[in-house]
């Protein structure tokens, strides 16, 4: 079956804007959990983790609502730059520390085959997979789909919440949903969206959806952070349904607005390098130093400050990358692509 393709739009490129920005607030309110967090600041963090987390699954969702189609010369470039970008961070983070740089350098230098950053890896094998993955969800019965979805949702969203083990051999619940098997049950969802329930729903309702289930999320948590008197982030991991459900409910918001704005699509076409420079918070951190202020009412300006110092300097290197090196990248990329004929069966 094909598929008619949607030109893509800025309300989804809007909202991969604002999906890394949550990302950025999750990533620097953990900084801030290295201190001793007041009571209101600690309500903040689980405000936080109910909304931001949202982020990666919006990703995803996004990603699986367009499809991810194996592309050699994208695949060789997202490969590049991760590992470029991973060089980067650690020669910044390094601050002449020659120890820190062989300790990490290697790290950096194969974050590809080493898995380190756990998304790209997940996104670049779902790429490898994609035709297969694809062919097998665009040939299914609509019924037999939606049922897939229900029995994966239950045991891999539902079950591992309700009852969490570390060790389990199903979904690790220290990574919270953070690996492959999760990433592709929402890649499929995204799919499904996109074949069988690409319809516009009420922005209230929507919007109701996404309070509701950020509500939930911050009255659960904090029971459990009053009953075992200690923190407790579950209800806010990738894998819990509240995320999912909030995720898909942000997803139907933006795709019901459709609109064109092109500031917005070139901010919009930097964000993969915004989240592959994230770890250039740590150097950001050193003139901030968010945990300083976890008991501070102004925690979260100095939170906003930090993600905003490093999206703008996570942009403004990528676009300086653009200028300079863009068509040297391309004619690199296309000679290798041209010599490796082994991503022409790939290229389905």
């Amino acid at each position: 079956m094909e598929l008619r393709m949607k030109s893509r739009n800025s309300s989804f490129e809007l909202l991969r804007i604002i999906a890394i920005i949550f990302i950025g607030f999750m990533h620097s309110m953990g900084i801030a959990y290295k201190g001793q967090l007041s009571e209101a600041n600690s309500l903040l963090g689980d405000v936080l983790n109910a909304v931001c987390n949202t982020g990666v699954s919006c990703f995803i969702l996004i990603s699986g609502y367009y499809g991810i189609r194996f592309k050699a010369g994208r695949f060789l470039q997202l490969c590049i730059l991760t590992t470029l970008y991973s060089i980067f961070v650690t020669l910044l983070n390094s601050n002449g520390n020659i120890d820190y740089i062989d300790l990490s350098f290697y790290k950096a230098l194969f974050v590809i085959p080493r898995y380190g950053n756990w998304f790209m890896a997940c996104y670049l094998i779902t790429m490898l997979l994609s035709s297969y993955i694809n062919n097998f969800v665009e040939n299914l019965e609509k019924h037999k789909y939606y049922h897939l979805l229900l029995l994966l949702f239950i045991v891999l969203s539902v079950v591992p919440i309700l009852f969490p083990r570390p060790d389990s051999p199903i979904m690790d619940n220290y990574g919270g949903g953070k690996n492959l098997v999760y990433f592709l049950f929402v890649y499929m969802t995204g799919r499904y969206v996109r074949m069988h329930h690409d319809v516009d729903y009420s922005r209230v309702k929507t919007f109701g959806v996404f309070l509701l289930c950020s509500l939930s999320i911050i009255f659960l948590n904090s029971m459990i952070h009053h009953i075992l008197h200690r923190p407790d982030k579950i209800f806010a991991m990738d894998n819990s349904p509240f995320i999912l459900l909030s995720s898909l409910s942000i997803l139907y918001f933006f795709k019901s607005l459709s609109f064109s704005n092109q500031i917005v699509n070139w901010v919009a076409s930097s964000v993969l390098a915004v989240f592959l420079l994230d770890g250039i918070r740590t150097y950001v951190d050193k003139f901030i130093d968010v945990a300083s202020y976890s008991t501070d009412c102004m925690l979260i300006f100095y939170i906003s400050l930090e993600v905003s110092s490093v999206f703008l300097f996570a942009l403004l290197v990528d676009k300086l990358r653009i200028l300079f090196f863009d068509k040297i990248e391309n004619v690199v990329i296309s000679k290798i692509v041209g010599i490796m004929s082994i991503w022409k069966g790939l290229e389905i």
